[in-house]
């Protein structure tokens, strides 16, 4: 009879073993290769933030890169070497009378040379000084502005006043020409 009650307590013991000896030879190798698994996924996950963060970097790059493109591309038009004093000064006169301008005198001034480091070399350049006195109404200067804005060379306006005199404004500019030797 003790042999019976046994019985099931052995039963219950090779059930354990057998269980023990189920999970470690089966079911621990499959917990290891799903936790690597899980590992590996995690990598993955943190390679994909990176790679989001190098693909974002990427195209604000491109961006900055294309702007820059874009602003090169307008000076080149600007600063060009085929611009000489007398065909600005001609512009500046000859697109005085469609914005309704009275240009009283215009004379430029003493060339400065200077360098500048572009692609590893020094470029050449020559800035030349203009004056302007011009006299009209507030709306012909600021359309004169814009046709001396839109000039085939590079044109800024260094120093500026107006004031009032009569029935008109009365301007005195100085600007700078930039051409490239």
């Amino acid at each position: 009879m003790v042999a019976n009650s046994l019985k099931p307590v052995l039963i219950g013991a090779a059930l354990l073993v057998f269980v023990w000896a189920f999970f470690a030879l089966f079911y621990q190798p499959y917990i290891q290769k799903i936790d690597s698994l899980n590992r590996e996924i995690v990598n993955l996950h943190e390679s994909v933030g990176c790679g989001k963060a190098v693909l974002n970097e990427r195209d604000r790059f491109l961006r900055d890169e294309s702007s820059a493109m874009e602003e090169i591309a307008f000076l080149k038009k600007k600063f060009t070497r085929n611009s000489s004093i007398p065909a600005v000064i001609h512009e500046l006169s000859a697109n005085a009378p469609a914005c309704r301008i009275d240009i009283q005198t215009i004379e430029p001034g003493a060339s400065v040379k200077g360098t500048f480091r572009r692609g590893g070399q020094d470029i050449a350049y020559e800035e030349v000084p203009i004056t302007l006195k011009i006299s009209g109404d507030y709306q012909a200067i600021a359309r004169y502005f814009h046709v001396v804005n839109d000039l085939p060379c590079l044109v800024v306006i260094k120093k500026m006043s107006i004031a009032p005199e009569a029935d008109m404004l009365i301007g005195n500019i100085e600007l700078a020409t930039y051409m490239v030797q």
